[in-house]
């Protein structure tokens, strides 16, 4: 799976999945305006993801960022970034994502 399809898929398909399509998931006009800007490319590295640089939340610069940290979400997500790319699209067809 490419960085591209997984940021495609935690973003846009996830707020499809969730009925909330209509108003967030993409940069578009009329949409809340939920921005997260980072430092390095995501296309390149999914990494550059846990540090970012500026977050801007329904259209408001969030000013004193701060992230929370659920440690078993983390673990989890840690698990799937060390996933082959091969695994991880066995896995998410078999959820029916991909």
């Amino acid at each position: 799976m490419s960085n591209a399809f997984a940021l495609h898929t935690a973003t846009q398909i996830n707020a499809e999945l969730l009925g909330l399509g209509d108003e967030t998931g993409t940069i578009e006009c009329g949409k809340a305006a939920d921005i997260l800007v980072t430092r390095e490319n995501p296309l390149d590295d999914l990494s550059a993801l846990r540090e970012p640089a500026h977050v801007m939340c329904r259209g408001s610069l969030v000013r004193k960022l701060k992230v929370k940290h659920v440690p078993g979400v983390d673990t989890e997500l840690d698990a799937i970034m060390a996933m082959p790319a091969e695994a991880l699209t066995e896995e998410l067809a078999r959820d029916g994502v991909a």
